[in-house]
């Protein structure tokens, strides 16, 4: 976007604006003496820019979005329901330098130069998520511990990735996105807890792309940069800028906003990928795994180095094809509770030292009954005593497991349910829609 100052614009930012530079850019005497002097009217350019700088005034972002955003969105033909839910998502809140929230804004695409609107010249980019990753997220910030919701706990996760995959499986409500939907169980108030909201942020970026206006935009045209594996991406990025548009500049940090101060453990992550609720999301988001190179494993990344997988947790290797008969392979966990990770392992470690003093006496003759270790104690029966301890923990801790198993191990327990609010409730969803720019004009 941009402004004028001596007669040329001048470019604030591509992507978003600082409402701060805004106002003061726009608000600057000299552009509003240009502005509104007479002979220098162009109404298309000069009339977003007086809109953009009454909007921004003073930080006022409701006055943005109703007397600018609306208008705006209206004068191309989308609906005010159709505009609301592209202004929420276009709102991008997080923590500024300074602390402060709700300082960035991203433009729609029908706001940006008549080059960028239409991609030529551009590099076309699109940032991406895991949808395991964006499943859980979400669950988390709007779903878990939520009054408005029934499905508010860990355990409740498989139901909400069912109300996923049944309205994928069941429905055309993802690629038509109704102006009101519900699905799922009943609240008291009557109104079911899966709602537009949730199905705006639940949708595969495929649907997204097929539903670009003027025209279906393909993956293939944008480079894709995944979340996941941000650095390497933008690395890519700079490359690419540099080789086919001559960027060679440093290109800024892009900064890491949590909502949550702590990750999802590793055992929480397990336990909402156990039975066919991995093989649910794969089945519903095939295009975006198939079409965007996301790996198809529900591994958390928050593992340690060295840790692909927990001891005592098995991984269940499962075997897809795609639409196109090429094998798809994801990882899950089996059902199995984290205790006999400490049960099992602790055994054989007696079990492993135990052995260890049995050839430690026979090496020296110590293993007889008849040799004393200390007095009223021999060696051998000090051995034993380690051989057995360690069987009963190593039988102990599967018991258990297969106890903790058969309970809910997996519900949201105080450690995993007291977790961060974001500081500004009106900070967005946890999964916003990929910002894609349309293609060039052929």
């Amino acid at each position: 976007m941009g402004g004028h100052e001596g007669g040329a614009p001048r470019t604030i930012s591509t992507s978003t604006l600082s409402t701060d530079v805004v106002a003061l850019a726009f608000n600057h005497p000299s552009n509003l003496r240009k502005r509104h002097r007479l002979g220098f009217d162009e109404p298309t350019l000069h009339n977003i820019w007086d809109s953009m700088s009454q909007a921004f005034a003073g930080d006022n972002l409701h006055g943005l979005v109703w007397h600018w955003l609306y208008p705006e969105y209206a004068a191309v033909g989308v609906s005010r329901q159709h505009a609301q839910n592209l202004t929420r998502r276009a709102l991008a809140f997080y923590h500024g330098i300074y602390g402060e929230l709700g300082k960035r804004f991203v433009l729609p695409r029908h706001l940006c130069l008549t080059c960028c609107q239409l991609g030529a010249g551009r590099l076309r980019i699109m940032v991406v998520r895991n949808p395991f990753e964006r499943l859980v997220s979400f669950f988390r910030l709007k779903w878990l511990g939520s009054q408005a919701k029934v499905s508010n706990r860990w355990a409740d996760f498989p139901t909400y990735v069912r109300y996923v995959s049944e309205i994928f499986n069941y429905t055309d409500a993802y690629q038509t996105l109704p102006d009101f939907f519900q699905h799922g169980k009943r609240m008291p108030n009557s109104v079911q807890e899966f709602e537009q909201n949730d199905l705006l942020h639940t949708r595969a970026v495929a649907e997204w792309l097929a539903s670009a206006q003027p025209r279906p935009l393909k993956a293939k045209d944008f480079l894709q940069i995944q979340v996941e594996q941000l650095n390497s991406g933008m690395v890519e990025l700079a490359r690419q800028l540099c080789e086919t548009l001559g960027y060679c500049r440093p290109l800024p940090i892009i900064p890491k906003v949590n909502s949550f101060s702590k990750p999802i453990s590793p055992r929480i992550w397990a336990g909402c990928w156990r039975g066919g609720v991995a093989l649910q999301a794969v089945h519903r988001y095939k295009l975006d795994f198939q079409d965007l190179g996301i790996m198809h494993s529900v591994r958390p990344k928050i593992f340690p180095r060295g840790a692909s997988h927990l001891r005592g947790v098995g991984m269940l290797s499962v075997r897809l094809k795609d639409s196109q008969g090429h094998p798809i392979r994801f990882e899950s966990r089996k059902k199995t509770a984290m205790a006999v990770t400490c049960g099992v392992s602790l055994g054989a470690f007696f079990v492993i030292a135990a052995a260890a003093f049995w050839l430690m006496g026979l090496l020296f003759g110590w293993n007889g009954p008849d040799t004393h270790f200390q007095e009223g104690l021999t060696y051998h029966a000090f051995n034993m005593f380690w051989f057995y301890l360690g069987f009963a923990t190593a039988i102990f801790g599967g018991v258990y497991a297969a106890y903790a198993r058969g309970s809910k191990a997996f519900a949201r327990e105080p450690q995993d349910v007291q977790e961060e609010e974001p500081k500004d409730k009106s900070a967005p969803e946890a999964a916003p829609t990929p910002y894609v720019m349309l293609p060039a004009e052929p």
